[in-house]
């Protein structure tokens, strides 16, 4: 790929690198620039961070003269991480009480792929905070618990989390496996030259295959290509010669100009050769896709318009694409003017990513503020009703011309599409505005009084934090619930009552993931994940939660 190549991703690039950094603590209706992408969350690269817990000790044990001995336990990665108490970290001691084994299966069962900002919120939390490791039944940390954290990362699709907490690992305690997800991670941010030289260091020895593939993209990058023919050799003698793979590096070096194959696996080095040698994606790799690559789909040149929007709508609903990146990636798509000129119904009725990309330019060109406002409002409540798991990501797509209207008694038929779609995106501040037109016209409006009771409640929690009678559990009264095995509902609770904060988070999160997420779980499993979040201190992340379920279902 030539410096002309990568310049041609530039604009989608530096949006959604400005979206990562752009992170001040000041309310939202004041913000200006990009969205920030976590809350109050820090950046992912940049500033300055917690300094890593040392490693941990191992079992005391008394001798024969009473002496105290205590080993240092096993040197690893486990107690490493970017966020400590002040920078929305959980706390040092956010193990305690759980065993490595039970940390492990929770770390190693966290939902992928949820339709919800706040759940990744919260698991990027508990995978960065710097803490003491849970100890394994001899009493030491086994190492284990790092890879587990980078792995989640990684699908999750926070490729800069991931590489910015392992380069604060000492290199000593960086393993082969840790290795390959930083390499892995650093290939899909185009950070090639710490990518290949993780792959020389893995590669030592030469028969590692993931490191040995990588190593052969390399060379083939650096016009190498003696090298990279060796390379490729060897992986068909070691039986790792992956079709699609070795077209696209022949291509890339020059060497042949065929068709790859259908790639297997789809790994994040043959997304990246895809993206170095031009080739479009095959049709369907998103059926089932994980973030990280719906992410890489999105930031990817090559990949056809329908595909890149596809990609980015479920990367920025899961919290893998900043709401600028989607934003920009919609205005950007190109329409004939015939296209354009279409009803707008007509347009909302497709339902596809192109056909809301579509939309957005539509309504975005709409000059009258009036005309504007009411298309606004009309986009924002179908996809609400046809597409829910989308409509937040709506609402934070449209933020800026949401913000561009004037709350004025002329615009009391859109009020509640507007306020409820302000809450939803994280501007409490400019919602309650709207609130407070509605409530001054209530008796002027048989639709008003309802959408005050709505409004209302979610103004209790965006703007006070208050979670407590906000979920409308009286519409399960008539719906008998009993959660499966797999909602964890009563371990949750004991979890919280012991004070076990990484537990509670990540139960919480297993509960509604199994659920569907706040889109779709029952209201009895939000309102016990948010009182067990509540009872261990985690009241900010609970609210945010709830505020996404009710600005998606509260009629």
């Amino acid at each position: 790929m030539t410096v002309s190549d990568r310049a041609a991703l530039l604009p989608l690039a530096l949006v959604v690198s400005l979206a990562m950094g752009s992170l001040s603590t000041a309310p939202a209706a004041a913000q200006e620039g990009p969205i920030r992408l976590f809350g109050d969350l820090p950046p992912s690269s940049g500033g300055t961070l917690p300094a890593p817990s040392p490693p941990s000790f191992g079992p005391a044990t008394v001798g024969d003269s009473g002496i105290v001995s205590q080993s240092l336990g096993i040197l690893n990665a486990d107690g490493y991480g970017l966020l400590d108490g002040r920078a929305g970290g959980l706390g040092t001691d956010m193990w305690a009480g759980t065993s490595m084994a039970d940390a492990l299966a929770l770390v190693q069962a966290l939902p992928i792929g949820t339709p919800s900002r706040a759940m990744t919120a919260l698991a990027r939390r508990v995978l960065l905070t710097t803490a003491t490791p849970p100890v394994s039944a001899n009493g030491e940390t086994n190492g284990a618990l790092m890879p587990a954290r980078a792995d989640a990362l990684f699908k999750m699709g926070l490729q800069n989390d991931l590489s910015d907490m392992l380069a604060r690992v000492p290199d000593d305690v960086i393993t082969d496996g840790l290795r390959a997800r930083r390499m892995e991670a650093q290939f899909l941010l185009s950070h090639f030259e710490g990518a290949c030289d993780d792959a020389a260091t893995g590669n030592a020895k030469g028969t590692n295959p993931l490191f040995l593939r990588a190593q052969v993209f390399c060379q083939v990058e650096a016009g190498q290509t003696d090298a990279a023919s060796l390379g490729m050799d060897m992986l068909r003698e070691l039986g790792q010669a992956d079709g699609a793979f070795l077209v696209l590096a022949e291509r890339l070096g020059g060497l042949s100009q065929g068709k790859p194959p259908p790639p297997k696996p789809l790994d994040a080095l043959t997304v990246t050769l895809y993206r170095a040698a031009k080739e479009p994606f095959p049709k369907g790799i998103l059926a089932n896709a994980e973030p990280w690559l719906d992410r890489a789909v999105a930031l990817s040149g090559p990949a056809d318009p329908a595909q890149r929007l596809e990609g980015g709508e479920r990367a920025e609903a899961n919290g893998a694409l900043p709401p600028d990146a989607l934003r920009y990636m919609y205005g950007d798509t190109p329409f004939e003017g015939a296209e354009k000129a279409r009803p707008l119904d007509a347009v909302l009725a497709d339902n596809t990513p192109l056909s809301r990309a579509l939309a957005f330019q539509i309504v975005r060109d709409t000059a009258a503020p009036p005309q504007r406002m009411e298309a606004l409002a009309k986009v924002l409540e179908y996809v609400r009703s046809k597409a829910p798991t989308l409509y937040l990501t709506q609402a934070r797509v449209y933020l800026p011309l949401l913000r561009e209207i004037p709350v004025l008694d002329t615009a009391l038929p859109q009020a509640p599409a507007l306020a409820r779609a302000l809450y939803g995106a994280g501007d409490g501040r400019s919602g309650a505005a709207w609130l407070r037109l509605l409530q001054t016209h209530e008796r002027d409006s048989a639709e008003a009084p309802a959408a005050i009771r709505a409004l209302w409640t979610m103004d209790r929690v965006a703007n006070h934090r208050v979670t407590t009678d906000t979920i409308p559990l009286t519409e399960t009264v008539t719906q008998p619930f009993t959660p499966g095995p797999s909602i964890p509902l009563e371990r949750l609770s004991l979890a919280a009552s012991r004070r076990a904060t990484a537990e509670t988070a990540l139960l919480a999160l297993t509960a509604l993931g199994a659920a569907g997420g706040p889109a779709q779980a029952n209201w009895i499993i939000l309102d016990e994940a948010t009182h067990a979040l509540d009872a261990v201190g985690l009241a900010d992340a609970s609210a945010t939660l709830v505020l996404e379920a009710l600005a998606i279902r509260m009629e």
